[in-house]
């Protein structure tokens, strides 16, 4: 036979026993209406239950600090120098050929 077997015909299981070999037959097995039901009820009180608590509890999730305007922000907390400073010193290799001062 050309299928694979969930069984062991060695140590005396019958393929046919097993709802699961199927050879060169179409696969038309579908899990009892209770399975299917439950695993609907499950799935929708799983999301229903995550998207409430998304929507009504979304401090968990971005934090309940005050996020600030990018405005409020001074030069010195973004990093930029004063307009006075002197020209910070440029670390470029202008003067080698492309790829070779690694």
């Amino acid at each position: 036979m050309d299928g694979d077997y969930q069984c062991s015909p060695r140590f005396g299981e019958n393929p046919k026993d097993f709802p699961e070999f199927n050879y060169r037959e179409e696969y038309n097995h579908q899990p009892p209406f209770l399975d299917r039901f439950g695993s609907k009820i499950v799935a929708s009180l799983m999301w229903a239950w995550f998207l409430y608590h998304l929507y009504w509890n979304h401090s968990m999730l971005i934090g309940h600090e005050y996020i600030p305007y990018p405005y409020e922000y001074t030069d010195e907390e973004l990093g930029i120098p004063p307009d006075d400073a002197p020209d910070p010193e440029y670390w470029g290799n202008h003067d080698k050929p492309y790829r070779t001062y690694r």
